[in-house]
């Protein structure tokens, strides 16, 4: 959540809290620095305050130590030695005491260690008693031991003083620096002690057991301090220690405490006197004191310098942390402003940019930073941007013309479609003359051919139609009209059959009296040859007209025919107008329903002329077997006609032949009766033949009056009697095409 909104945050704001965390981070550190700095500084300070007490302490252990040692040669010698040099010692331990005082009391305790105030508060009860003591000492109400222990215990309070301000030091180097002072004036203060016990032992004259054994433990003592201070100091004060503290003062002292410590056993002391055993170790204690001041000035010189390098490091730091802080403010506002000026001005140029201004200079990209590859591609996006203005301007063009294209090729289309739409309105009237004749434009040129091509065929077509339903119905009326003449021959040479049958009847019964009528048979021969010979011409007259009746036939099986091409042509027709009309769409619905209709008649037309040519077919076959049987009768007649001339000739041999003459006729009968049947069958025939053509004629009618709809040639005829085959050119129009 909060990298979300850190990242919601401008770049600026972002850089801000960067360089703010980093400021942060390096006042962080450098007030760590500093503090570090200042509390060194404050500590060495501390410690050069406490440093500086203890030259204060070493100057007052000193007097003490040589208040310690007068007063025990004052006691021990009854008053006799010392006794004009304490009084002048007191004074100088009163007057180092009041400085060590006023040093103390200027210590704030309470920001030191606990054990230093209680090693203080020790020493100034100790010191406190310092005037009773001194009372003591004048009116020898005290022993040396007693003295000695007092002064001592004061000094060690002191020493302790001393060693508390180098534990409540937090300088490494200054507390060395204190531990081996403090270890000198230790030896030091144990050879102050032995000065005492020296004094004490000189001074009576001989060193008991117990001086003896605190001689030697303070000869040891100073020994092993003194060894402590060459291991922790620094070698030239050990050098100035070596070459201070030496010497005939030294080499005297040597020797005096060679001689007390050999008098336990020798019990001779040479002559040493209290006062000269004082006087020369004293002379060595005040070369140690001379060391002394130099170590304690060395010490709080190099306090000081500590304390001053220390002060000139936290000025140092605290310059150079300000110059950090103030460089890397200037230098982070300058890496912020380098960040985001170039930034704010790439931002600024994109949303220049994004508001759809594109004539202004990007700024930056001549730098060779991620800014300078933002502003190129900037610069890229501008140009792009250009590009795309141009590119839209270009579109625009592009697009107006397109439109004006567009507006054209839809007129174009509208007039074309409103001219198809016309042709179309006047082809669904039936007017097959109308063609496209206006210009359209050249995508359209074929459709328009296409049109004028269909309208021409269809007229072709429906021309073709009407031509041959005038022809089926002419050809129909002659075929009616000679079925109509054969049905009347038919009937007529029926009713000469009956005739013949029933003189053939006659024939047989006066055949039976042949011989009493042989008179009256010349005449019934001659009568018979007549009718014979009238016979043989109705059956050459059959026989003409069943060859006209075939003929006929002949000629309605090739119109019928010819109909069922048309009706199969036009069916074709049809059904490509059917097609070109659904191309067309709704314009050309009207055109498809005529030329469906015309494609039912037409396969209407093909039906009737089918069963129109099976029945003249049929009607052919029973003309032939009739027209056969004619022809028999005809021969037979003429066979008759010869026979009936012979009959004169024949009269004698009539009654020799009579029996076997009227089996004859008997099988002449017959066979009347079977061309009389044949004949009762070709009337039927001739009768269904002359109901077939009527109603082809009737079909024939009908189909007339359908094509009579059609406005075929451009004279309006509908009848249908001439069409041009070849059609009109496509590119010259009749005067009926249509125009806009």
């Amino acid at each position: 959540m909060l990298i979300k909104r850190f990242n919601d945050l401008s770049i600026s704001m972002r850089l801000l809290a960067g360089t703010m965390v980093t400021a942060l981070g390096l006042l962080f550190f450098a007030s760590e620095v500093v503090y570090l700095d200042a509390k060194s500084a404050l500590e060495l300070q501390s410690s050069g305050r406490l440093a500086a007490l203890m030259p204060s302490i070493g100057s007052l252990v000193h007097e003490l130590q040589k208040e310690r040692g007068r007063s025990a040669g004052f006691i021990s010698s009854g008053g006799g030695a010392f006794s004009s040099e304490l009084p002048s010692q007191r004074t100088d331990t009163d007057n180092v005491l009041a400085q060590a005082k006023a040093e103390l009391d200027k210590l704030d305790l309470s920001d030191l260690p606990e054990t230093l105030g209680m090693a203080v508060n020790h020493a100034r009860n100790d010191l406190s008693q310092l005037d009773a003591k001194r009372v003591a000492v004048d009116s020898f109400d005290i022993t040396v031991p007693q003295m000695a222990q007092y002064y001592t215990t004061t000094i060690e309070a002191l020493l302790e003083i001393a060693h508390e301000l180098e534990v409540a030091s937090h300088n490494d180097r200054i507390s060395k620096a204190m531990i081996s002072y403090l270890s000198f004036l230790r030896g030091k203060e144990y050879a102050g002690r032995e000065r005492a016990m020296g004094a004490v032992g000189f001074g009576v004259g001989r060193f008991e057991t117990e001086i003896y054994d605190n001689l030697i433990r303070f000869i040891q003592a100073q020994k092993i301090y003194f060894s402590d201070f060459t291991d922790l100091a620094d070698p030239a004060l050990i050098g100035l220690f070596n070459e201070t503290v030496s010497g005939p003062v030294v080499d005297e002292v040597q020797r005096m405490r060679d001689t007390a410590l050999a008098s336990v056993r020798t019990g001779d002391l040479r002559g040493i006197t209290s006062a000269q055993w004082f006087t020369a170790i004293t002379e060595k204690i005040n070369l140690m004191r001379d060391v002394e001041g130099v170590i304690s000035k060395a010490m709080i010189d190099d306090v000081n310098s500590l304390t001053s390098a220390s002060w000139r490091s936290l000025v140092l730091d605290l310059v150079i942390s300000a110059a950090v802080m103030l460089i890397g403010g200037f230098l982070l506002r300058y890496v912020s402003q380098s960040i985001t000026r170039p930034v704010a001005d790439v931002t600024h140029s994109m949303e220049r940019l994004s508001g759809g201004e594109i004539d202004f200079e990007v700024q930056g990209t001549d730098r060779k930073d991620e800014i300078g590859v933002m502003a190129r591609a900037l610069k890229v996006f501008q140009q792009a941007a250009v590009d795309k203005l141009q590119l839209e301007k270009e579109a625009e063009e592009e697009r107006r013309k397109a439109e004006q294209e567009r507006k054209q090729i839809f007129d174009q289309l509208e007039y074309a479609v409103s001219q198809v739409s016309g042709a179309l309105g006047r082809l669904a009237e039936g007017d097959l003359t109308a063609y496209i004749g206006a210009d359209v434009a050249a995508e359209y040129e074929k459709t328009k051919q296409d049109f004028n091509a269909a309208a021409t065929q269809l007229q072709e077509a429906l021309g073709t139609v009407s031509q041959a339903a005038n022809e089926i119905r002419s050809n129909s009326g002659g075929i009616a009209e000679a079925s109509e003449e054969m049905s009347r021959r038919t009937e007529s040479q029926a009713a000469s059959l009956e005739e013949t049958a029933a003189a053939v009847a006659q024939i047989k019964e006066t055949m039976k009296s042949t011989v009493e009528a042989a008179t009256k048979a010349s005449e019934m021969v001659a009568t018979a040859k007549g009718k014979a010979q009238r016979g043989s011409d109705v059956v050459n007259s059959a026989v003409s007209s069943m060859r006209d009746i075939e003929e006929s036939a002949s000629r309605m099986n090739e119109i019928i025919g010819v109909i069922d091409e048309i009706a199969f042509q036009t069916n074709l027709l049809a059904l490509n107008a059917g097609v070109e009309a659904a191309r067309a769409g709704d314009a050309g619905k009207g055109f498809a329903v005529v030329a469906s209709e015309v494609r039912a008649l037409a396969q209407r037309s093909a039906e009737e002329s089918n069963q129109i040519k099976a029945l003249i077919s049929e009607s052919a076959t029973s003309v032939e077997q009739g027209a056969e049987l004619v022809r028999q009768t005809g021969v037979a007649l003429e066979a008759i006609v010869v026979e009936v001339g012979e009959v004169d000739k024949m009269v004698g041999e009539i009654f020799a032949g009579a029996k076997e003459q009227d089996l004859s006729i008997e099988e002449i009968n017959m066979a009347i009766g079977q061309l009389d049947q044949a004949t009762q069958q070709n009337a039927a025939m001739a009768e269904e033949a002359t109901a077939a053509t009527r109603m082809l004629s009737q079909e024939s009618d009908h189909l007339v009056e359908l094509v009579s709809r059609f406005v075929i040639d451009g004279d309006g005829d509908n009848r249908g009697d001439h069409v041009d085959h070849d059609g009109p050119d496509v590119d010259e129009m009749p005067a009926q095409a249509v125009n806009m």
